[in-house]
């Protein structure tokens, strides 16, 4: 049973969501394991608790040398009060473990592997020095060990079980490096104490546990009588021992609720996959406990260890199985897991050796029999067979003849030209039209003939293909018009809302009051959008937001009905009105004093992901039923879907939150926003970019529109060839990504970008070509494996070419943040912005929103590097991935793959002589041929007047949308 429930457990410990709360859910955990106790002693009174025939033959062999302090009375009780030293060392043990838990797990990237696997040792060098050693003396086979040979003495003598621990701690350590994801980008600090104190407080968990499990047997000791007879252990005071401990830990954990205000609202909203997490680890606790202490009353603590370490092992190493990585390039070879299952397995045979020879130490004990050799053989044979087999039917990646990217760029073209072919499809307005009502099932609004002589007098390249802005519209169709006019006062009524108004009459747009003078800017740039066809827009009100963070999140349910109701349910009519309804401005009026609720809460600086982020998402998909609190290992089952190998395939797919539950913790937005006032309701608000599952309507961003960063070379600063630049990596930016309090910083993708650049201290993956093992006078071709390099390795290989550095000062940080981040960082003075065009290779990430640098970088001859970051905006689908740019993912695990793959690598040699890494040749054509591709492509599809086409025909279809009569009103070529 015990094994059983330690396997399922390891299979869930990465994914529960009871790990981000470590101190309520120690809480409930102890507290419902004291109950337990209590209640299973009541229920079966002497039975489930009384102590095998060995131990009262045998009580020395347990009790008291476990504990060497401890001396037997011939009288004992389990009460506090007969032995309050024993209870208030177990107490403060407990409570210091608890502490010592929750601060592995905020500094859970900087942990040393596999420490904790050396416990069953500790506990085999006690079983020496404080039992087997002191009974030698006693032990009738004593003399015969001790005069025998070496080999009966390791398996056989006082020591028999060091071996056996030894080999399990080593195996252990090899298991979780070998079963573990590559590392992730995710900052373990250089610059503080956490890469030597984290693996020091893991070495004094484990010590921890090792004298709460010495101490246990005391705890459990038998009862015995004035004649000698040996009763019931009792569980009673290992119960009342979790009361204590759980009523202090919750002590302090409310001590601390008081002190952090700010993270009350995240506290008091666990969320149901949080409680039904919660409930699934405490009744399996809860029933593994009473199993557990049997288990030492009989057998004592070592046996308990080597059970759980043994059974952890085995279950890490089939988890192997249920990797989702395709190509499985994360795997390990075939060969490396059938070496550990044999070691493990060889490790179990010597266990259960030394554990059945204990009747010839130990005297008349009678423990598990195994008669010979043979049953020990065929269960080593039969484990052997079963494992092997199973390994070697999985997936290994052997690598390719050939690189993923030369694959990836064939793709993109082919899928250009495929969304090319139907972004354009008619010729003529009266096609136009038919096409659209194909495409979205409706009439055109009224005054689509003006919008469409607009675009085609502006040369737009796209004319059909505005998918993004109907997909952005399509839920509004579920409310009433009216409904929408009043959602829509309700959010700029308030200033606090941080919703902006522009009010459109009569050809006329002007700017509503209380705008913060901070932001006017990009209402300045609103208007100016519209200038060349205001007059053509119907009478409305628009509330635009202000923030750089999206606002509406719809949960799964919500936004299932209002899909369903948006739905058209009767085809187009053939003759409608071609104009908006009469007097329309009356219906815009409303009385600020009649919306007395606010429609979003302040969700600032805490976590967004599940309480916004994932809602959207089917229950059942991966980040609605996973919290993946682990940020150590890259999660390979995230990028999967979106990937091929270490490079990301699909850009639309990777911006999708519900198969990537990790995004908890990649990005400033998830991890702590530094102003977000959500809402769960659908309210009409126009956001610069929105991340996926939001339901803000995008526009096109003022900031581009007014340039506010724009590309213009200049004599100081030319945009020369890209095969003249310097072949340099390059960014500059602020920590605006998010606001930092409790080490958020070391998630967020900009943060993680510098360090990855400056201060990477471990191993990352790089796919790099390498010559197989054969004969020297063959003839082959080198083949792209992935090598797991370390930072100092990267001047060998000639990719030391970035200059990736944060600007001026450390921005949204609060406390120690700000200096931490500084020490582990440093910053750099401002540089012109033009002066990026000197570089070949630039980088483009996400901030608090949107980046307003892309589209310069698109218009340069430099090569734009993209990070798939959470924000999508009005232009995605009209560049593709690797035709017009490079994405990245999030995770940034690619980069330097990608780097290679354009700029090259220099061979290194290997043992023996042998080059370990053959030389790539830059594909400078590639990168060149991207590069001007996306140029031109740039200077088509997302120019200023092509902002204006867009925003043209988002108002038109809005006007329709809130028009009362919007069922009989459209454009008709008849």
């Amino acid at each position: 049973v015990l094994a059983f429930i330690v396997i399922n457990l390891s299979w869930d410990f990465q994914k529960s969501p009871v790990f981000e709360r470590p101190i309520e859910t120690t809480v409930v955990f102890l507290f419902c394991s004291a109950c337990g106790l209590l209640l299973l002693r009541a229920a079966t009174g002497a039975r489930f608790f009384s102590p095998p025939r060995h131990v009262d033959d045998d009580r020395a062999s347990h009790f008291p040398e476990d504990v060497p302090s401890v001396k037997v009375a011939s009288k004992s009780t389990a009460s506090v009060s007969s032995r309050p030293w024993l209870f208030v060392l177990l107490v403060s043990a407990l409570c210091c473990r608890v502490q010592i838990v929750r601060v592995l797990l905020n500094g859970h990237q900087c942990i040393a592997t596999g420490v904790e696997g050396f416990l069953p040792l500790l506990l085999a060098v006690h079983d020496y020095w404080w039992k087997q050693r002191r009974r030698s003396a006693d032990d009738n086979t004593s003399h015969d060990q001790k005069s025998g040979s070496f080999v009966q003495r390791l398996f056989l003598g006082q020591h028999r079980y060091v071996l056996p621990t030894t080999v399990l701690g080593i195996t252990y350590v090899f298991i979780v490096s070998c079963t573990s994801s590559p590392q992730s980008t995710y900052v373990c600090p250089l610059s503080n104490l956490n890469r030597l104190g984290i693996p020091l407080m893991q070495a004094l968990g484990v010590s921890l546990d090792f004298l709460v499990l010495i101490s246990l047997p005391a705890a459990l000791e038998p009862q015995v009588s004035t004649a000698g007879a040996t009763k019931a252990g009792t569980p009673v005071f290992v119960g009342i021992v979790l009361l204590a401990s759980a009523i202090l830990v919750a002590l302090g954990g409310l001590i601390a609720f008081y002190t952090h205000p700010r993270e009350w609202i995240w506290v008091l909203s666990p969320g149901s996959v949080y409680w039904g997490s919660l409930a699934f680890w405490t009744l399996l606790l809860t029933i593994a406990l009473p199993c557990a202490l049997k288990l030492i009353l009989s057998y004592g603590p070592l046996h308990l260890a080597m059970c759980l370490y043994i059974s952890m092992s085995y279950a890490s190493l089939f988890s192997l199985a249920q990797w989702n990585a395709d190509p499985p390039t994360f795997l390990p070879p075939a060969s490396s897991s059938v070496k550990l299952l044999v070691t493990l397995t060889i490790c179990f045979i010597l266990y259960l050796q030394a554990l059945s020879s204990d009747r010839n130490v130990n005297g008349p004990t009678p423990r598990i029999r195994f008669h010979g050799r043979v049953p020990l053989t065929a269960i080593g044979i039969v484990v052997l067979v079963f494992w092997s087999w199973s390994f070697l039917r999985l997936p290994h990646y052997s690598g390719s003849s050939a690189h993923p990217i030369d694959s990836l760029l064939t793709a993109a073209s082919a899928q250009h030209d495929a969304w090319l072919q139907q972004a354009s499809t008619s010729n003529g307005l009266g096609e136009c039209v038919n096409e659209y009502k194909r495409r979205y099932k409706r009439n055109p609004p009224p005054g689509f003939d003006a919008w469409h002589r607009y675009a085609i007098e502006r040369f737009s390249a796209v004319i059909d293909d505005f998918d993004n802005l109907m997909d952005d519209l399509q839920l509004f169709w579920a409310l009433k018009p009216s409904e929408i006019r009043r959602r829509t006062r309700e959010a700029i009524s308030d200033p606090w809302n941080e919703v902006a108004e522009i009010r459109i009459r009569s050809g006329k747009a002007e700017i509503g009051p209380d705008v913060k003078p901070t932001h006017r800017w990009m209402l300045d740039g609103v208007i100016a959008m519209m200038k060349n066809y205001i007059e053509k827009i119907p009478d409305m009100d628009l509330g635009f937001n202000i923030n750089d963070e999206p606002r509406i999140a719809i949960p799964y349910n919500d936004l299932q009905g209002l899909h369903t109701d948006s739905v058209p349910t009767e085809p187009p009519k053939s003759n409608p009105f071609n104009e908006t309804s009469k007097d329309r401005a009356a219906g815009w009026n409303f009385s600020d004093s009649s919306f007395p609720n606010k429609p979003f809460i302040d969700y600032s600086f805490q976590p967004t992901f599940h309480s916004h982020g994932s809602i959207s998402c089917h229950p059942s998909s991966f980040a609605r039923r996973s919290h993946l609190w682990d940020t150590l290992p890259l999660c390979t089952s995230c990028l999967a879907p979106h990937s091929t190998g270490l490079f990301l395939s699909n850009w639309t797919l990777s911006a999708s939150p519900c198969h990537q539950p990790d995004l908890a913790h990649l990005h400033g937005f998830y991890l702590s926003p530094a102003a977000f006032k959500p809402s769960k309701v659908l309210y009409p608000v126009f956001s610069q970019s929105k991340a996926a599952g939001y339901a803000d309507i995008r526009y096109p961003s003022p900031w581009n529109y007014i340039d506010k960063a724009v590309y213009r070379p200049t004599d100081e600063f030319p945009d020369l060839p890209f095969a003249e630049k310097e072949s340099t990596l390059f960014w500059r930016g602020a920590t605006s990504e998010g606001l930092s309090r409790y080490g958020e910083w070391k998630g967020m993708a900009r943060q993680r970008l510098v360090h990855l650049a400056n201060n990477a201290s471990t191993k990352f993956p790089i796919l790099l070509p390498s010559f197989p093992h054969i004969s020297s006078n063959a003839r082959y071709q080198p083949t792209y494996t992935t090598h797991h390099v370390p930072s100092t390795m990267l001047p060998e290989l000639g990719l030391n070419i970035s200059s990736i550095a944060l600007v001026n000062k450390i921005d949204r940080c609060w406390d120690d943040d700000c200096p931490a981040q500084l020490r582990e960082f440093g910053v750099v003075g401002p540089s012109d912005f033009q002066s990026h065009w000197h570089y070949k290779y630039l980088i483009d990430l996400d901030g608090a929103g949107f980046s307003g640098r892309f589209i310069p970088f698109l218009q340069s001859r430099s090569l734009p590097f993209k990070v798939a970051g959470v924000f999508r905006e009005w232009w995605d689908g009209r560049v593709t991935a690797w035709k017009h740019f490079v994405p990245i993912d999030i995770r940034l695990h690619g980069l330097w793959s990608t780097l290679a793959y354009f700029h090259g690598v220099k061979p290194t040699e290997g043992k023996g002589g042998r080059k370990a890494v053959t030389e790539m040749k830059a594909r400078t054509e590639e990168g060149e041929r991207i590069t001007e591709e996306g140029r031109d492509w740039v200077g088509k599809v997302m120019r200023k007047e092509d902002m204006e086409i867009y925003f043209y025909r988002l108002l038109l279809e809005w006007g329709r949308l809130t028009d009362d009569a919007r069922d009989d009103i459209g454009f008709s070529m008849w």
